[in-house]
């Protein structure tokens, strides 16, 4: 196995042993003079996206795209090297992860077995900033051999807007690793609070995902700091990530002008899974806020299968998992006062939050164990790669 990215000026190795191949070395001359003059063709693309801006806001119903959702060139630039840098390594197949940056390099692997993973953002938001981003994107989904989205509400919305035929689109969901992901024993509970110093008898509310703000960040804070004030045994978890620091600065001054900074943990960096984990063993709720372009989120399922009970935006996908077993609390949107309610009917209720506990782990054991989803992507991979195979014979 090995990785090839953009981000890289040059190859690396990760600390499992794999290698990363960076893109770089495998430009084209005429490609690197026109990735000098990006900024022209950056301004044209701005342009682009500022004229489709109303298109945008119809189909989507948010007001602009996030700082990351519309500009394709550099993509488009970098992804003649990408798929050169994949099949200079002989790969028995290509996987792409996200359809704007890697999905056309995984459509140019010719004669190499080509998979797609749509991240949500993708072909729900980024298709919609102009036409020509939702060619480039229908174009990649057209021509790889299959496309593998985590939910199945955006398995139908790829086969009906961008015309893929459905059997080339399989939802398959990551799942949990529930050998990782599982609620901590009283003794463990205790060591994860004392680390963290979080009081011993808090009931924990966390926000799982990254601390953006199309991700609900400072709505899930204002409702976090309401419930603060209302309760002293409430204790608030919540992650930043890379490239969320100006964000997370901005939430720790709201926190202190308050007086609540002991009643919040935020971690400002990337952590570990094993730390996230750790995080998710002693959470009592957490929030998923994301709403629109979110997939079935690895995030959602492995706080649930660590004992948390979900306070979740509505849509397709989440209903989906609700009409089959998986119990939230859906809110309309990522509204502080709605937040702050789902989250009290919980705290008013403890034996609904426990049957919401024991129902999602059993359904998420059914339905949503990483071993199981992960083995049925391998087969459908095989498959295609045996056809592969066959036909080269």
């Amino acid at each position: 196995m090995a990785i090839v990215t953009h981000d890289l000026d040059q190859d690396a190795i990760t600390e499992d042993g794999i290698p990363i191949v960076s893109t770089r070395r495998f430009h084209s001359a005429i490609v690197r003079v026109l990735l000098k003059f990006y900024r022209v063709l950056h301004w044209g693309e701005m342009l682009l996206v500022r004229l489709y801006k109303p298109y945008y806001r119809r189909r989507t119903g948010r007001k602009e795209p996030d700082p990351w959702e519309p500009y394709f060139v550099e993509n488009v630039l970098k992804s003649f090297a990408a798929a050169k840098a994949a099949k200079t390594l002989r790969p028995r197949f290509v996987f792409g992860h996200e359809a704007g940056c890697y999905g056309l390099p995984s459509a140019y692997c010719k004669d190499v077995p080509s998979f797609l993973f749509p991240w949500g953002a993708d072909v729900f938001l980024s298709a919609e900033t102009s036409p020509v981003y939702f060619r480039l994107i229908r174009y990649a989904l057209h021509n790889v051999d299959l496309v593998l989205p985590s939910s199945v509400t955006a398995a139908k919305h790829i086969t009906a807007r961008f015309g893929v035929a459905s059997d080339k689109v399989i939802p398959v969901s990551w799942g949990a690793d529930f050998s990782l992901f599982q609620r901590a024993s009283a003794q463990n509970r205790r060591h994860i609070l004392e680390r963290f110093s979080i009081p011993s008898d808090a009931f924990v509310i966390c926000n799982p995902r990254r601390f953006r703000p199309a991700w609900g960040c400072f709505a899930a804070l204002d409702a976090f700091m309401a419930l603060a004030e209302e309760r002293a045994d409430l204790h608030f978890v919540m992650v930043g990530g890379a490239g969320t620091e100006a964000h997370v600065e901005s939430a720790l001054l709201a926190i202190e002008q308050r007086g609540l900074l002991s009643r919040f943990t935020i971690l400002q960096e990337d952590i570990p899974i094993t730390v996230f984990a750790d995080l998710m063993s002693i959470a009592d709720v957490f929030v998923s806020l994301l709403g629109r372009g979110d997939m079935r989120s690895s995030s959602v399922l492995q706080a649930a299968a660590a004992g948390a009970v979900p306070v979740i935006v509505d849509n397709p996908e989440y209903q989906e998992m609700t009409r089959c077993g998986f119990m939230a609390r859906l809110i309309s949107s990522a509204d502080p006062v709605k937040i702050a309610d789902a989250v009290k009917s919980y705290l008013h209720d403890p034996d609904y939050l426990h049957a919401t506990r024991e129902t999602n782990y059993e359904y998420l054991q059914k339905n949503e164990d990483a071993r199981t989803q992960m083995a049925h992507m391998l087969d459908l991979i095989q498959t295609v790669c045996l056809e592969y195979e066959r036909g080269c014979a």
